[in-house]
């Protein structure tokens, strides 16, 4: 399902975007049944296919070590760039909305 695979790829962004020491370097190591767990429970079979069909939209590179497997997300200091532009222009016309109208006496 595209829904569903694009929303763990997206759940897997954020997950090394926490994680991350270093944007430019954007590669991460997690416990195989910890990344499992975190998706939703979903089985070894279903994680190896999601992470193939990543790779080959080219949205991250992984390699699995069996006990772990390391992420990178290549674009991970764009992606976090235009969540932050959004969030930053969403706090703004939020902080607009909620002034208080002046009154001229």
């Amino acid at each position: 399902n595209f829904l569903q695979g694009y929303g763990f790829y997206f759940c897997i962004v954020e997950m090394v975007s926490m994680r991350v020491e270093d944007v430019d370097n954007p590669t991460v190591e997690f416990q195989t049944s910890y990344l499992k767990s975190m998706l939703g429970g979903i089985n070894q079979r279903t994680l190896t296919k999601l992470l193939a069909n990543f790779e080959q939209s080219e949205l991250l590179v992984s390699k699995d070590f069996g006990k772990s497997i390391q992420i990178t997300v290549p674009k991970i200091k764009e992606i976090q760039d235009n969540y932050s532009r959004a969030v930053r222009k969403n706090y703004s016309s939020l902080q607009k909305s909620l002034q208080c109208p002046r009154h001229s006496s």
